[in-house]
């Protein structure tokens, strides 16, 4: 197998995965806007790595309700210790059609969160927090203390994050593992290019077979990992 045919492929499927999931999103409005930046954290949180049209509804259900509250009253009511419990907004988003209770439950914890940041926007805040070099205290607050979000969809928000405002000059070597969620399917490439033997996946030991392998062929790890995910998903071949 020619790597660097691999790696063209690769790339090619990386753009189109950025075409398709950042064409609504520039960086102008993410910045001015903290609802439109709290729906680009959503399409990542709610579906840590899988597209499905359950995922997708519940977001959208629940961007509804933030917007008809409306969202600025909710992040004055949550500042204030006024807004309704999290069992209770969780409740109210089960009988709007948020069928899993975690879900409101980790928005819960998002709108708090915004509550208490500069501006309200989770994009803005988490830029500067990557461009000071504080990439891995935002990944441990994002994975420890959002309800249901854990370290796959801490690190594909990061990701594209990352990506999108194109920060990878602010990152080290080491930061990369906090950027790369690996799922079923870039598990399955590594095992089909025999990157490595065992099927389980190894977040640690993963993250720093695709950083290698990419210095190799002198391509970033996001895109690889957003390209490979992508043609595995869609069923496109990259190793013919």
């Amino acid at each position: 197998m020619n790597e660097m045919k691999i790696a063209e492929k690769i790339l090619k499927y990386s753009r189109k995965y950025r075409e398709e999931h950042f064409k609504k999103y520039s960086t102008k409005i993410l910045l001015e806007d903290p609802l439109k930046a709290l729906d680009f954290m959503f399409g990542r949180v709610f579906y840590g790595g899988i597209w499905d049209t359950v995922a997708t509804k519940e977001r959208e259900i629940t961007l509804d309700y933030i917007k008809n509250y409306p969202f600025e009253k909710i992040i004055e009511e949550m500042a204030d210790n006024k807004f309704e419990s999290k069992d209770a907004f969780s409740k109210r988003l089960k009988l709007k059609g948020v069928s899993n209770p975690r879900r409101g439950k980790m928005v819960y914890d998002l709108l708090f969160w915004l509550s208490d940041l500069p501006d309200n926007n989770c994009i803005k805040f988490s830029l500067e927090e990557v461009k000071n070099g504080r990439i891995v205290e935002l990944f441990n607050f994002l994975d420890k203390e959002i309800y249901f979000i854990g370290p796959k969809k801490a690190s594909f928000f990061l990701r594209d994050l990352v990506d999108h405002f194109k920060l990878e000059q602010y990152m080290k070597p080491q930061h990369y593992l906090y950027v790369l969620p690996i799922d079923t399917y870039v598990n399955q490439f590594l095992l089909d290019l025999q990157l490595k033997q065992k099927k389980k996946i190894n977040w640690y030991f993963d993250a720093k077979i695709i950083v290698n392998w990419c210095k190799k062929v002198d391509i970033s790890p996001i895109n690889f990992d957003q390209g490979v995910w992508y043609a595995y998903y869609y069923n496109y071949a990259l190793l013919d």
